[in-house]
């Protein structure tokens, strides 16, 4: 069974929050984006979040139809292989051919031969299904994951910023250090002023933006 999946809406409902909660993370904690400390709040990234969601669900759907296709072509080539045996018997039973009931001895066994071919098919398609289903389940957890870690990250940020001044160091900010590694790393080779942009934000969006960079990299690349 394909997994069913939500638009970032119904997962926004389901948690009883609206948009601004990723656009204006810091608003709800009094520390909107137009406020002294609202730079501490980095907006969370709705447009590729949503690309994200929208390959994935391109994604599920070509990988479970080419293993249902693959199982559609195979068991086409069993009942061709079956109908060519039991032509080639019924053409060895006429006259002067098998006698005495090794016509219908034969058909049997083919039939039965047949029959257990087909089954460890079907067992193969099954097997084959439930590892992906497995696999896409896990995806998609991640996927999801990436939206809860950047709403579980924002409390830790306001609090801190309530503690004191967010640029006294209690806050840990993204440094160019921190940037440098990703900036030749396959996928981002062309997102320097994207990663730049978060230098002196708190590293926790940092870190939730290149786990979706990362993600989208890897469903592109066919991986999971």
């Amino acid at each position: 069974m394909p997994i069913e999946t939500q638009t970032l809406q119904q997962m926004l409902d389901a948690r009883g929050m609206t948009m601004d909660a990723l656009l204006d993370p810091g608003r709800q904690y009094g520390y909107g984006k137009d406020t002294e400390f609202g730079f501490a709040f980095s907006p969370f990234d709705v447009a590729n979040f949503e690309k994200l969601l929208s390959e994935f669900g391109g994604y599920q759907e070509n990988l479970l139809g080419d293993i249902s296709r693959q199982f559609e072509g195979a068991g086409q080539r069993e009942r061709a292989t079956y109908e060519e045996t039991m032509r080639k018997i019924s053409e060895m039973g006429r006259p002067s051919g098998l006698t005495g009931g090794a016509t219908e001895r034969l058909q049997a066994f083919a039939a039965q031969s047949g029959q257990e071919s087909y089954g460890r098919l079907a067992d193969k398609f099954q097997g084959s299904m439930f590892r992906a289903e497995e696999q896409l389940g896990k995806q998609y957890a991640g996927i999801e994951g990436l939206l809860s870690s950047f709403l579980t990250a924002q409390p830790g940020i306001a609090l801190q910023v309530k503690q004191g001044d967010p640029m006294s160091g209690q806050l840990r900010m993204t440094t160019l250090d921190d940037i440098q590694p990703f900036l030749s790393m396959p996928g981002f080779e062309n997102l320097g002023r994207e990663l730049n942009a978060f230098i002196g934000r708190p590293y926790e969006n940092f870190v939730s933006y290149t786990d979706m960079v990362q993600r989208m990299n890897d469903m592109q690349g066919g991986t999971v």
